[in-house]
């Protein structure tokens, strides 16, 4: 199979024009606006040419990303399990080599770095990109190296570097209501960088990550906690908190429930959180009750320097 040629695959959209750009109305802009070419960066300055390969979790189908030459851009073909071309994806500005897709099959991850911003972009099977959502960087800070689904589909796992730096870590992100929440992150030292990640396989081990540095051999296991205050006195209001990278989502369940990604206050914090938990309410000697509403927040690790920082909420 050549990777270069212009066949679309045996899926070729057929289509009577209705509901394409040249038929919509453009208002003031008149017809002209239907015929304007969008620009097209191409490929991204730090591309390295490679080929990336990536099955659906079912088996029946695999994508490849790929560097076309002649039109100096990235695409991605998806071939059947007997090597049949099946779709080709879109020409789409700056797209980068990392590719991976979710073992339920419905989502292709690739990164995409654009003019104003850096994003993890989403296509569906046919080629066509469905959305985004923004990672927390400029867009040019960070080299996207691998991304990585976890075996049940709930965690996108992103090992990224800084350019001009040795210092690697990982960011694990979740998808709720179509909102993305940066829910983990991993720093590894500029003397023990990250080598390689994979996720565990076995049918018990969907949330186990793998990890080898330098030095290391580290596996983790996650497993879904949420923590809140118990709403036991009249001050207590069953406060829950959310982590979203560098901000906590609180919502104070006897005022109202707002559905996620909304919350009643956002917390902003100096830098991502991996863990949220709240005073627990015990009484003391003097019989009165420990303030509940403190909330404490773990602070990922940045240069050897482990934080705990503590708030309160308003009553």
């Amino acid at each position: 199979v050549n990777l270069n040629d212009d066949d679309f695959g045996e899926k070729q959209f057929v289509t009577a024009g209705w509901g394409t750009k040249e038929t919509q109305f453009h208002g003031s802009e008149g017809k002209a606006a239907a015929k304007a070419k969008p620009m097209i960066i191409g490929k991204t300055e730090n591309d390295s040419g490679s080929i990336t390969v990536s099955w659906r979790g079912d088996g029946t189908c695999y994508a490849v990303s790929y560097l076309y030459p002649e039109k100096n851009a990235r695409y991605f073909k998806v071939f059947s399990r007997q090597g049949t071309l099946q779709w080709t994806s879109e020409l789409t500005n700056g797209l980068e080599e990392n590719l991976s897709w979710k073992p339920s099959g419905n989502l292709i991850a690739c990164s995409q770095r654009l003019p104003n911003k850096h994003v993890i972009a989403l296509f569906e099977k046919n080629g066509l990109k469905h959305r985004d959502f923004s990672l927390p960087f400029l867009p040019n800070e960070i080299n996207v190296k691998k991304l990585s689904w976890s075996p049940d589909s709930d965690i996108l796992a992103i090992w990224g570097q800084k350019f001009g730096e040795q210092k690697t870590f990982i960011q694990l992100w979740i998808e709720n209501n179509y909102h993305w929440y940066l829910k983990q992150t991993i720093n590894f030292q500029d003397e023990n960088p990250l080598v390689c990640f994979a996720w565990s396989t076995l049918p018990r081990s969907k949330k186990r990550l793998i990890l080898l540095t330098h030095e290391n051999f580290v596996v983790y296991t996650f497993r879904w906690s949420i923590d809140c205050t118990r709403g036991q006195t009249d001050e207590d209001k069953s406060i829950v908190g959310v982590i979203d990278g560098d901000r906590i989502l609180l919502t104070a369940m006897k005022m109202g429930i707002v559905p996620p990604p909304m919350s009643h206050q956002s917390l902003q914090i100096s830098r991502p959180s991996n863990e949220c938990f709240f005073a627990p309410p015990l009484r003391n000697d003097t019989l009165n009750w420990l303030d509940s509403n403190c909330l404490f927040v773990y602070l990922a690790d940045d240069n050897n320097k482990n934080q705990l920082a503590l708030y309160t909420h308003q009553k």
